[in-house]
Order: structure tokens, then sequence, then C-alpha cells
């Protein structure tokens, strides 16, 4: 079967637009309804279409996993599990990495969902690695979810939505009265479990033990996808009475979403033998008024004040002190010059090539009275050494390229229309003369002519345009 021209036409274009994309996120969720609380797989996957022009910060994706937006459903998992594989799409194949976590609806009917994340992409603008930040989001994706059934829901059902199983043991079967054993209850299973209390006997009766406030053992989280949660209470269980004494039955009730029944999971009935006797209770004494006084209080004692004697002038108050108030100010002003010291340095950094123009008009000025000196003593070889480190480190901050890499076809290519025709030939000519002398037998014009030329080609490029930082 043949596409019409124009159909074809547009999926090319849309295809086309879909592989200049850097960066987008996509979301696959279940596509059938499910129950509140119940225990879903959401998967978030990230593509990268632009692979072949930009590189991948793995630890940029670990640290900004897609963000959920939506008071509907809650995360199971503190961090999702991160895998990547390659796709193809139109003959080009890129990489996808894909973000799993198990998520639970809070509350029923058409949820609303949508994920969005951050990343600092970095892409090649020419030669020049920049970095750009992109924040890719899902579109708003429906989710239908149903109301637990009524019908058959017990007294004992806390809102576990999955299949679970309930242990209970104690670390000793024989205790003293009034000495707590202590019970021990996991619950595991595929389901949420992180708003499941701990269960009670029924009417919350725990017959003769005196019962502490129950603890939360924290589990440490399942590595990969493992739908497997654990939840773990210890609560303290004191006997009242000596003699057989038994732990009543904790029941348990849960939903199957697969079966959509409930399902009774109580635990069995564990029998302790209890010894000794109870303490008595000691009576609690009456607090006494405290207004009221009692016959444990002494009178208070009175005594005759001497006479202090001449009181010392006060000394000078610290704040009226020149040198105390001088001395505030040495914190004010060592902030300001570190401040002030910062912005330059800030400003400098900001503009590097005004800083390698301070930096070459500063060796030309110490660097050129040393070249005088060299034409004086007339050594040819060190003279044009210096020279022509000093024209390429002119030139080169004139152009604003390395100064190592001056070439001859970088002047002529540069150059032209920047620096006069005379001045050119005169800068090809010291430079010629400056190779022959250095690397050849030939002596070359008198130094102190060459030193003449030398600041005139140096005047010919000072006239030059600076260059302009873009701040």
């Amino acid at each position: 079967m043949r596409l019409p021209a124009t159909l074809a036409a547009c999926l090319l274009a849309a295809s086309a637009v879909a592989d200049d994309r850097v960066v987008f996120l996509k979301a696959v969720m279940p596509s059938q309804p499910v129950f509140r609380n119940q225990m879903f797989l959401v998967d978030l996957q990230v593509h990268f279409p632009g692979y072949d022009r930009i590189p991948i910060d793995l630890n940029e994706l670990r640290n900004h996993p897609p963000r959920l937006q939506s008071d509907s459903v809650r995360w199971l998992k503190q961090r999702p599990e991160l895998t990547m594989n390659q796709t193809v799409v139109n003959g080009r194949r890129y990489p996808v990495y894909h973000y799993r976590n198990y998520a639970v609806a809070n509350q029923p009917g058409e949820v609303k969902i949508s994920f969005q994340t951050e990343l600092i992409v970095k892409r090649f603008a020419g030669a020049i690695l920049k970095q750009e930040k992109h924040e890719p989001k899902t579109p708003a994706l429906t989710l239908t979810v149903k109301p637990l059934p009524a019908e058959g829901q017990s007294t004992s059902f806390t809102g576990a939505v999955g299949q679970f199983s309930v242990h209970t043991q104690v670390d000793k079967t024989r205790v003293r009265v009034n000495t707590p054993v202590e019970l021990i209850l996991a619950i595991t299973g595929r389901g949420a479990l992180d708003h499941v209390p701990m269960p009670e006997p029924k009417d919350g009766d725990w017959g003769n033990f005196r019962v502490d406030e129950p603890r939360r053992t924290p589990t440490p989280p399942r590595r990969g996808l493992d739908p497997e949660f654990a939840k773990v209470f210890r609560v303290n269980l004191l006997p009242r009475a000596p003699g057989p004494i038994e732990i009543p039955a904790l029941p348990f009730s849960y939903f199957n979403p697969d079966t959509q029944t409930y399902v009774e999971a109580d635990t069995q009935p564990i029998l302790l033998q209890a010894f000794g006797e109870m303490p008595p209770e000691k009576p609690v004494e009456e607090p006494t008024t405290k207004n009221q006084p009692t016959e444990t209080d002494a009178p208070e004692k009175i005594t005759q004040k001497k006479h202090p004697g001449t009181l010392a002038l006060p000394p000078v108050p610290l704040l009226s002190q020149p040198w105390f108030l001088a001395a505030q100010t040495v914190p004010l002003g060592a902030f300001c010059v570190a401040l002030i010291w910062r912005r330059r340095r800030d400003y400098y950094d900001a503009r590097p090539r005004l800083t390698r123009r301070l930096r070459v008009e500063k060796l030309l000025r110490n660097e050129c009275r040393r070249l005088e000196a060299l034409a004086r003593e007339k050594s040819a070889e060190p003279f044009y050494q210096l020279a022509t480190h000093l024209l390429r480190e002119r030139i080169g901050e004139r152009l604003d390229i390395p100064a190592g890499g001056i070439t001859e076809a970088v002047l002529r290519g540069e150059l032209s229309g920047q620096l006069s025709p005379e001045a050119t030939d005169a800068l090809s000519k010291f430079l010629d003369t400056a190779n022959a002398v250095r690397f050849g037998p030939a002596t070359g014009p008198a130094l102190a002519e060459a030193f003449s030329a030398h600041r005139n080609i140096l005047l010919a490029l000072a006239r030059m345009d600076d260059p302009v930082d873009e701040v």
C-alpha cells in the first residue's frame, strides 16, 4: 500500500522535526484502570535524538530524575531504577534512558498526571562547548482510578491493596510479670505498605497485657524493580498476672486486585508463660498547694545589712571610648577591601582580551629596554630572538589568537586590510631578516636600524583596533 504524496511529505517533515530535538521526555503508564492504593509501574523515558551532537552526562541524569506533578499519585521508592537502551527511529540510532518506579493513586476518578525534569545538556556550537538548560515535559496523561468495593470489606481493612502475608514472633516465651516481651510483626508482599498501620486485636483488647507504643523498624530499600515490600513493627507487651497468658490473634485484611476480593490474613495466637508476682502499686501523694505553708519550712532569717562604705567611681562606658569605636570600623574596612578586590577580579575575569592587552603592554614596556641594550651590545641572535617574541605577542593580542600559532599565512590573511601595506612589508622583511640571522649565516642590517624598524612596527600594530570583550 502506497501513501499519498502529501501524507508522505507530512510524515517526513514530522520525523525531521522530531530528529532535530535534542532531548524529550516520554511516559509509559498502565492503559487499564487501576484501583485506589494499587501499585503500578511507571516507565519514564528520556530520549536523546541529538546524541551525535551532544555528550551525555550520566551524573546529570542520576541527580535529576523526572518529577511527578500531581498530588493524586505518590511514588513508592525514593529513587527510581535508571537503565539505558538504544532505539532506532527513521534509520537513526540513539540512546534512551529509562526511569522505572512504582506508584500508587491516592484518590479515585480520572486523574491527570504529568512529569517534568531539568537537564543541563552540553552542545558544540562550532568548536565551543556550551551548556544549555532543557526542561522536557510530558503532556497531561489520564489514569482511571476505581474506588475499592464496599462489599466484603471488614473492619480490619486499613487500605492495603495487593498480595501480602503476615508473620509474628516473640523474643521469649517465658517472661516475668511486668517485664516486657517484644512482639515482632512483619508484613511482606507485593503492594504499597507506607500508609498501613500496625494491626490490633478485635475491639483493641490485648487481654492481660499492658502495651507500649508500637515502633516501626525501618527496612532497607530493595535494589532494582523488586515489587516485594516489607514493613516491620515492634511492640513491648508486659504481662499483668502470672500463669499461662496468650497474645491474641491480630486481624489483617487486604484487597487483592487480581481476584477483586478482600482476603483475611489473621495471625495465630502466641502462648506465653508468665511467672512471679505483680509488684504493689505505690500510692501517689497529692501535691501541696504552693502558697500553703508546710511544717518543714524554716522561718526566714532577718539580718542587719552593714554599710557598704565609699563607692568607687564607675569606669567610662566602653561604647564611649574612642579606641573601641575605631575598632568597630576594622571589620567594615576589611569587608570593603575584600569586596573591591573581588569586584576587580571578576571584572578582569569577564574580560580576557583586556587582561591579555594589559599583560602584553607591560611585557613590551619591560622588554623594550632590554632589546635596546642588546642592540647597543650588537648581540644579533639574542636581539632578533627577543624582537620576534615581542612581535608575536603583540600580533596575537591584536588578532586574538595564540602567539605560538602565528605563521606567515596567518600574517597575510589576518593582517590584510587592518595594517598599512608599508607596515606589512616592513613586518615581513623584519621577520625574514630575523629568521636568516637566527637560523642562517646572514648578518643582517645594523642593529640600531633594526631596533628603529621594530619600534615602528610596534607603533603600527598599536594603531589597530583593540579587540573588544563580549560581556
